[in-house]
């Protein structure tokens, strides 16, 4: 199949059926086992990070308050709260939920949890909180259904939400609604072994009207560190971050 993102699927479960899928137990266990391993101090902030952090210091200094609520979506171990905090330098005071899949969120719960970092596998587990700010990086394209996810998050009590590596198609004009390809990850990522999963690439027309119902946009950036990826039949597909301010 190769590295990368290959094929091009009109359904979820088409894609699916090609491949393990990011539940697959061997995902879990590798990202708990990496999270466990000691990890050096660092000075200098990744491309990634540094873009996910603007936006959350943009939220923070219009939120004007020492206590921050945050969901992150798709977090995994919470390396996102890990890169806040330290970057903040303790001039805030997060309370950090992550929502995962039920194996990971289980799994993350018993090695990871601290006093303000906590895990939850279920949506339901934390539809009655009130939250400052939604974070998903790099996970809404992982859903079977994302749409109905983003509906169902929307609908939550916050005030800002960053979507970072958000993919997209590139030719508007081509595509009217989303489509799935399959990301083939390199050995080394997950215990050495190649493992891959389907991933939404969605339609920016379609998407900004999405976030449009109930946001205003604050700003989108392009995500040049995922780059651009050649999905087959001239179409292509690239990544973005978008910061939304809900109304």
């Amino acid at each position: 199949m190769g590295y990368g993102f290959s094929g091009l699927y009109t359904s979820f479960e088409e894609a699916l059926a090609q491949c393990a899928g990011y539940e697959n137990d061997d995902v879990v266990q590798s990202i708990i086992e990496r999270g466990l391993q000691p990890q050096g101090a660092t000075e200098r902030l990744a491309e990634l990070d540094s873009l996910l952090l603007s936006a959350m210091l943009f939220s923070i200094s219009r939120l004007r308050k020492a206590h921050i609520s945050v969901l992150d979506v798709g977090g995994q171990i919470g390396s996102h709260y890990h890169t806040v905090q330290n970057w903040t330098d303790g001039a805030f005071k997060f309370e950090w939920d992550v929502l995962e899949t039920k194996a990971l969120a289980a799994e993350a719960a018993k090695n990871f949890t601290k006093q303000n970092l906590n895990f939850y596998g279920d949506f339901k587990e934390i539809v009655n909180k009130n939250y400052d700010i939604v974070l998903a990086s790099g996970s809404i394209q992982c859903l079977d259904k994302p749409e109905e996810f983003f509906s169902s998050i929307s609908s939550l009590n916050y005030r800002f939400m960053i979507i970072n590596r958000f993919p997209h198609l590139v030719h508007q004009d081509k595509h009217a609604g989303d489509l799935v390809s399959i990301n083939t990850v390199p050995l080394g990522v997950y215990r050495n072994q190649e493992k891959a999963y389907p991933s939404w690439f969605f339609s920016l027309r379609k998407w900004n009207s999405l976030f449009l119902k109930k946001h205003i946009i604050r700003s989108q950036w392009r995500d040049s560190f995922d780059g651009i990826h050649k999905l087959g039949d001239d179409t292509a597909g690239a990544f973005l971050g978008v910061l939304l301010e809900k109304k």
